[in-house]
């Protein structure tokens, strides 16, 4: 596994100095009140998905922090500039592998406070945000691709 950063110059460059593909670990997190998730929109100023909408926050995982909730909920306030405060609970879902981008995502739920959404506030990485049902399989389409996987997980899983 490698840090975000060293993911990014290899994407960047095309592998031009190597064959071999750093996979970076990184979390997820899905904000969900009842039936809907919170879809977070990036802007064109991300090197991935831009313009997608994506489950989140979502972050790198870094050797700065004391483990993986730290990081999300590290990313939760500076992605969303929403104290964590307004996180209510915090529980693992899985693991997301994905081998076209190598990224290996360890994927929490998190429960947050009524109208915490109210508060959220955007910058260069999230520009929009809106709550998608689980139940309306339509509303995938404009989601990144691991957030599609998530997202169907999770449909999956209430559908049992």
């Amino acid at each position: 596994f490698s840090e975000y950063k060293y993911w990014y110059i290899q994407n960047k460059f095309n592998q031009t100095y190597s064959d071999k593909k750093l996979m970076v670990a990184g979390v997820t997190g899905v904000i969900r009140e009842s039936d809907q998730l919170l879809a977070l929109k990036r802007t064109n100023m991300v090197h991935q998905d831009k313009n997608m909408y994506e489950l989140g926050p979502a972050g790198g995982l870094s050797i700065l922090n004391n483990g993986c909730k730290d990081q999300l909920i590290n990313e939760f306030e500076e992605e969303l500039d929403v104290s964590s405060k307004n996180i209510n609970s915090i529980k693992q879902l899985g693991i997301l592998i994905d081998k076209k981008e190598f990224i290996l995502d360890i994927v929490f739920e998190i429960n947050v406070r009524p109208n915490f959404d109210k508060k959220i506030c955007f910058n260069h990485e999230y520009g929009d945000f809106k709550w998608i049902s689980l139940f309306e399989k339509k509303c995938i389409n404009d989601l990144s691709p691991s957030s599609k996987e998530i997202f169907n997980y999770l449909q999956n899983k209430e559908l049992k």
